[in-house]
């Protein structure tokens, strides 16, 4: 709600130095979202700028999405709706070397959702 009346995001706790803080979101993220709407797919995000992620996670910088549902499927177990999720992301704009999911994650922590970052 207060992103959408031009204010910023209250972001997510890793720890109590992060505790209601805000961020601006990154515009190319929105815009992003938008064009991933608009060439039809569903989505449900679990995370932008909120839940508990690492002290100095791109989420907390306004720049990183999750993505828990896509076109349907749930993203809770590998399935290949992770790789359809994570390609349409980069295609919409978010960087490559940035956007995990179960088959493509160097920290092991996407399993169940697809993480986007733009730059």
């Amino acid at each position: 709600m207060d992103t959408a009346n031009g204010l910023p995001a209250r972001r997510g706790c890793a720890s109590n130095a992060n505790c209601g803080l805000t961020v601006y979101l990154k515009r190319s993220m929105l815009q992003g979202m938008l064009n991933m709407a608009n060439a039809g797919n569903r989505f449900y995000i679990t995370s932008v700028a909120g839940g508990v992620h690492s002290t100095y996670s791109d989420h907390y910088a306004g720049l990183a999405l999750d993505i828990g549902i896509w076109n349907g499927t749930s993203l809770s177990t590998p399935n290949s709706a992770h790789t359809a999720a994570r390609n349409a992301c980069i295609a919409a704009g978010s960087d490559p070397s940035q956007t995990f999911n179960a088959y493509n994650d160097s920290s092991g922590g996407h399993n169940n959702h697809v993480h986007c970052a733009w730059n």
